[in-house]
């Protein structure tokens, strides 16, 4: 059991859940002062409520039985019992309090700190005030409103951008030129991107040590800026480095990332606690109106596990496609992470020209990219390719399915 104040980061399902946001409640007074929430997709968990040395509170898929063996010794033991005995179970309390956490929930999508605090606030009113729940059906408080995000308004753009991807003879693994056999025309909706105004999105890029993840981080955000500036959409892109003991993305974003002695020295061993000060480092960073690309570390651990809580959709490059791509993969699935793009990372001395050679509308990406050496690489043709499927197709393909799973309704 983790020691008062000691919670730095909780996990919620999306959407929330009555027990879930119960269970915090019951464990609010040993959260730190800056804890960190995310939403993640529901999922059985194999770490239990608490895991990272009792730093990471899993409500993911939080059950009766876990809560009331996990329930910290306080006056207030019972009314939890009571009241998470009545979110298990078919009552009318539980169906309203389900209803006013799914619209708290899409009022708060995008701020898990604030859904919590207000979900919080209502039961402990509901505690200090005695109010059995079970005699007494009570009636959830008004939802405050959230600020109204203002952008100025954009015609939708009703122009296409069509693109011919290479198709290539079946059974071939190192694709060449020599083995193509014609192209396949695709089709991409310039106004689908306005289905990106006012979201949060974190898109990580994940992949063993020495794939490119640093080069393809900082070019593919550079191609997106550019592409958003060009057509005055106001939706910004930033990078984060979440690999903070090996800080390679900002020496890449400064022109510097060839100077391997200077990378050396700011090189550190990865403990929990620099995990967390990246983790927090994210949150702070994430805000609507931003899609945010996080470089992350290169080995598949318990603290890229912490790291990737917060991300919403993954971007895996390798440049060994048989050997590391399935680990990676395996490691999004588990955490319920969609995996948008897929590369293959090679070097020019060995023939291979970069190219995007699978595009599944509302699915994902893949292809081979060169060069990926620590310097701007925003021209090369598969992140300027990726860019445009990411920008026009796969994300907000994304935010619309976040956006059905907390208006299940629609």
């Amino acid at each position: 059991m983790p020691t008062k104040r000691s919670i730095q980061l909780v996990l919620l399902p999306a959407p929330p859940t009555p027990l879930a946001v119960l269970a915090f409640t019951a464990f609010r007074q040993q959260m730190a002062p800056d804890f960190t929430v995310c939403y993640r997709k529901f999922r059985p968990s194999g770490n239990g409520l608490f895991w990272g040395n009792g730093m990471v509170l899993d409500l993911t898929a939080v059950t009766y039985e876990q809560l009331i063996e996990s329930l910290p010794d306080n006056p207030n033991k019972w009314y939890f019992r009571r009241l998470a005995s009545l979110c298990v179970n078919s009552h009318s309390f539980r169906n309203k309090l389900k209803c006013w956490l799914l619209e708290l929930g899409r009022k708060h999508s995008n701020d898990g700190k604030t859904l919590l605090e207000e979900a919080t606030q209502w039961i402990v009113e509901l505690i200090q005030g005695e109010i059995d729940p079970w005699k007494v059906n009570p009636t959830p408080p008004e939802i405050s409103s959230m600020p109204i995000i203002r952008t100025r308004e954009l015609p939708r753009p009703t122009d296409t951008i069509s693109m011919d991807i290479p198709v290539f003879r079946e059974g071939v693994k190192h694709k060449r030129p020599e083995d193509q056999t014609g192209f396949r025309n695709v089709v991409l909706k310039r106004g689908r991107v306005l289905e990106l105004l006012g979201e949060s999105i974190v898109l990580a890029v994940v992949g063993p040590p020495g794939s490119g993840k640093s080069t393809l981080t900082a070019s593919m955000a550079k191609a997106l800026q550019g592409l958003l500036y060009t057509n005055e959409y106001e939706y910004e892109v930033e990078v984060v480095n979440m690999d903070l003991a090996t800080p390679t993305v900002e020496a890449v974003i400064d022109g510097v990332g060839q100077d391997r002695t200077a990378l050396r020295v700011q090189k550190t061993a990865w403990t929990l606690d620099l995990a967390l000060e990246a983790a927090r480092r994210l949150s702070k960073k994430r805000r609507p109106g931003c899609l945010i690309i996080a470089d992350m570390p290169g080995k598949i651990t318990d603290i890229t596990e912490v790291l990737l809580t917060q991300v919403d959709a993954g971007l895996i490059i390798t440049v060994d496609w048989e050997k590391n791509m399935n680990p990676w993969r395996m490691l999004l699935k588990e955490l319920s992470i969609p995996i948008l793009v897929e590369a293959s990372s090679r070097k020019p001395d060995e023939g291979f020209e970069s190219m995007i050679s699978t595009f599944k509308e509302n699915g994902i990406a893949a292809g081979r990219t060169v060069s990926m050496d620590r310097t701007n690489q925003s021209n090369d043709l598969f992140v300027n390719w990726a860019s445009k499927f990411l920008l026009f197709s796969l994300l907000p393909t994304l935010v619309e399915r976040r956006q059905a799973v907390w208006n299940p309704r629609k």
